[in-house]
């Protein structure tokens, strides 16, 4: 953990950034979002790719110390969501069980071990030359009516993957949904 750092986050108070831990609830999804979550998880090991959930529901002070990195905190920016001004999809309305992002990261099947043995697979330049576990990520997601960050583009339209982010789209007012 961080301590003694002090960053103002131009709410005018003065926040302490800690290095809070994710929250791996699933009871603070958002229960569509955690039902779909879980069925891309069953969709993942049948096809013999198999992925763990590394970030679900944040609370503020956790959004707020990733929105620091490469901010005011070492390390590249991770964010555009304070957790206060700005909240993320993993915080859904700020309220547990409201989430409705979740990060993956895929595990090597087959291996029992206390930690989870974890890999990043190969990337590539455009969603569709990155491996193929990303490539099934993303399919999977969008059977499921899920969104795959690894498709996201910035407002320019340059590619900007998220690679181990998926989220439940929100549904614009109005919608039924």
């Amino acid at each position: 953990m961080i301590f003694n750092r002090e960053w103002d986050s131009s709410l005018g108070v003065r926040l302490p950034i800690v290095a809070p831990l994710p929250d791996l609830l699933w009871g603070h999804l958002d229960p569509k979002a955690r039902d779909l979550f879980i069925e891309l998880l069953a969709a993942m090991r049948a096809d013999k790719m198999p992925i763990t959930p590394t970030e679900m529901f944040r609370f503020p002070q956790r959004q707020l110390y990733l929105f620091a990195k490469g901010r005011v905190l070492p390390g590249a920016r991770v964010t555009n969501c304070d957790g206060y001004k700005l909240l993320s999809n993993h915080q859904g309305t700020g309220e547990p069980g409201t989430g409705r992002a979740v990060d993956f990261i895929f595990t090597k099947p087959g291996l029992a071990t206390a930690r989870i043995p974890r890999y990043y697979p190969p990337t590539g330049n455009t969603p569709e030359t990155d491996a193929i576990e990303w490539v099934t990520l993303g399919k999977r997601a969008k059977e499921l009516g899920l969104e795959w960050g690894g498709y996201w583009r910035d407002k320019g339209g340059r590619w900007t993957p998220d690679r181990p982010h998926v989220e439940l789209p929100k549904v614009p007012d109005g919608d039924a949904g």
